[in-house]
């Protein structure tokens, strides 16, 4: 069983958010950060093996609002995660 929780802080977000795995069998292949019009705002693919185990969005460029963080796995299971910035 592999766990697909993700790290993500701070919550609420201003001009930086970290996005932290917890090895590389729980790597996500991708990540994107979506608005509520459903718009990517931001996105993330694990690129090698040798990603590192945390992604870190500069978020100052983006407008304050709700937002969703959307993980797909290798078994393309998909968690959402929601998250502000104010």
């Amino acid at each position: 069983f592999v766990s697909s929780e993700l790290g993500i802080t701070p919550n609420p977000f201003t001009s930086n958010l970290q996005i932290r795995f917890g090895d590389n069998k729980s790597m996500p292949k991708s990540v994107s950060l979506f608005n509520l019009n459903g718009q990517i705002v931001k996105q993330w693919q694990s690129g090698s093996a040798n990603d590192d185990l945390q992604i870190n969005w500069d978020t100052s460029d983006i407008p304050s609002g709700m937002y969703f963080i959307q993980a797909t796995f290798n078994n393309d299971e998909q968690r959402s995660y929601k998250v502000v910035k104010p």
